[in-house]
């Protein structure tokens, strides 16, 4: 038997970066075709919302401000958004290689 998954909540870790925004948008594209058998609600957490435009702001339910590396900032983000499924869009930090920064995060979200 195939299973059927159905998110009622999606949180999009890294949501102001290029991959968030696009998944954002694909979410949203999902959402107001016909065929979508759900409509999950969008949260976005990012360090800094204020390079959320305001087109994907509206998009989203919720947006959360917080660092992908603190344990308590992704606890605080998953309880808001109540999300049955996340998604990490996590890119480079200012001072951080790519794989440090990535590493640190799936860290700290399976810590949660």
């Amino acid at each position: 038997a195939i299973m059927s998954f159905y998110p009622e909540s999606i949180l999009v870790i890294g949501a102001s970066g290029r991959t968030g925004v696009h998944l954002i948008h694909a979410i949203d594209d999902y959402n107001s075709k016909p065929i979508a058998t759900s409509r999950p609600q969008i949260s976005a957490f990012c360090r800094d919302p204020s390079k959320l435009d305001e087109d994907i702001k509206s998009k989203c339910t919720k947006i959360v401000q917080g660092n992908a590396r603190n344990e308590a900032d992704l606890k605080r983000a998953l309880d808001e958004s109540k999300a049955d499924l996340v998604i990490m869009c996590i890119g480079n930090g200012d001072s951080t290689s790519k794989n440090d920064i990535r590493t640190a995060s799936a860290r700290a979200l399976s810590n949660v």
